[in-house]
Formats: C-alpha cells, structure tokens, sequence
C-alpha cells in the first residue's frame, strides 16, 4: 500500500489558461498584476481630473458672475488641483516604497517585441549662398 503519492499524480498537470499564461508566475506575476492596477487606477485619476476641471470651467463660464456659482467652480477646480497633486504624491511615494523593498511599479518585466532599427536615411546637405550644391 503507497499511501506517500506525488501531486502530480493526483491532480495531473495544471496549466494556466492561454489568457493569462504571458503574466508569469510566482512574484514576477503578482508584481505585474500590481503593477497594472495602480496604472489602470492612475489612468482613471487622470481622466476624472480632466473631466472635473471641464465641468468647474464651465461652471465659471456660466456662472455669470454670480458669487456663489463662481465659488461652486472655484472650489471644484481646487479639489482637482489638490486631487492630482496627492496623485503625483502618491506616485513619488509608490517609486521610493517600491526602491526600499525592491518591488518595482509601473514597470513592465515581460518579455517585450524587439523594436524595429531604424532605417538610416541621408542627411540633407545644408542650403549655403553661393556655395554650388
């Protein structure tokens, strides 16, 4: 009677689907995963910025000149100052974390698409009076 049986054996080979099979596995995957995260959550940051400070211009355009209107815009463009100041904060914050205890954001550790060499192309020769080409 074996009773000492390997994982393998009773589970059989687990493979990721092809979906997912490029994040890689173990840290370097979580480390992807986090990564994409926080640049999903920062895009959106960027996107509701612009937005906001779209709405608070037009508020100020049609305000008016009524105080409190003007004040409504006014505020609401500050929130979005502020919002995008801490964002950039919370950026600087991420990098230094991420430096000390050696778990990289916003990189990307897959293997990348080789860039394409670019093709040498000959330099125009200067334009000078009185010089024959």
């Amino acid at each position: 009677m074996k009773l000492a049986v390997l994982i393998e054996d009773v589970f059989g080979e687990i493979t990721p689907p092809p979906q997912i099979s490029g994040i890689g596995e173990g840290a370097l995957g979580i480390n992807q995963i986090l990564s994409k995260i926080v640049e999903l959550i920062y895009i959106a940051a960027g996107v509701v910025f612009v937005f906001m400070v779209i709405i608070s211009a037009f508020q100020w355009i049609v305000s008016g000149g009524e105080k409190e209107a003007v004040g409504n815009a006014r505020n609401r463009l500050t929130h979005a100052i502020v919002g995008i100041i801490i964002l950039g904060l919370a950026f600087v914050i991420l990098r230094v974390i991420g430096q000390i205890i050696g778990f990289e954001f916003f990189t990307s550790q897959s293997p990348s698409l080789p860039l394409p060499t670019p093709t040498p192309y000959p330099l125009p020769t200067p334009y000078r009076p009185g010089i024959p080409i």
